[in-house]
């Protein structure tokens, strides 16, 4: 059923936390997503429409969906595709790269946002072709038949991080650090913040 938990373990409550974002992109899609969701506790599939989706927003809008116990990406936009090299549509979460924290990160803040029924800011950063990346995501539920939160509706920003990517959650492999060959190459990260919105 969709409704309001209490705050998951783990998880920091922030007043609004859109404060938080960096990009403004990611402040028009949670406006967006607020302005389809309207009395519901979560937007449908069906409310969807990129026609007026604020332009901005488009390449770095995710889709991603609940398949039994896993999530799949059902459409990534252009902007991420060209910034890792690689789409990432039809594959699941956790075979996106072989650094299996990573997967393991972004499918529990997905899992959390789906128990909840409730938006979350997630920062980390990301070393991607040799760069290191600080990315910001807005992670908000949807469903598809009003009944259930069975997909996530998501944007994602990125900025260069001059520092490296360093703490327990890095891994660090040989070679450049790209998502175009997942099976000889590792995505390093280091989680920076993460909270539930009161959207």
């Amino acid at each position: 059923m969709l409704g309001r938990s209490e705050k998951l373990p783990d998880v920091i409550d922030s007043p609004t936390g859109l404060e938080a974002f960096r990009d403004d992109k990611l402040v028009l899609a949670a406006t967006y997503w607020g302005l389809i969701r309207g009395g519901n506790p979560a937007p449908r599939r069906s409310d969807l429409d990129p026609g007026a989706m604020p332009p901005d927003i488009l390449p770095w809008i995710v889709l991603i969906m609940l398949e039994g116990d896993r999530f799949r990406y059902r459409l990534t936009g252009t902007g991420l595709r060209d910034l890792l090299g690689r789409d990432l549509t039809g594959l699941y979460v956790d075979e996106v790269t072989p650094n299996t924290a990573y997967n393991g990160y972004i499918s529990d803040s997905l899992n959390r946002v789906r128990e909840a029924g409730r938006c979350m800011f997630s920062e980390t950063i990301l070393e991607i072709g040799g760069e290191a990346k600080r990315t910001q995501r807005f992670i908000a539920p949807m469903s598809r038949n009003g009944a259930e939160i069975d997909m996530i509706f998501e944007c994602q920003s990125f900025e260069t991080e001059k520092k490296p990517v360093t703490g327990g959650n890095s891994s660090l492999g040989k070679g450049p650090h790209m998502l175009r060959a997942p099976q000889s190459n590792t995505i390093s990260f280091s989680h920076v913040d993460e909270f539930f919105l009161d959207l």
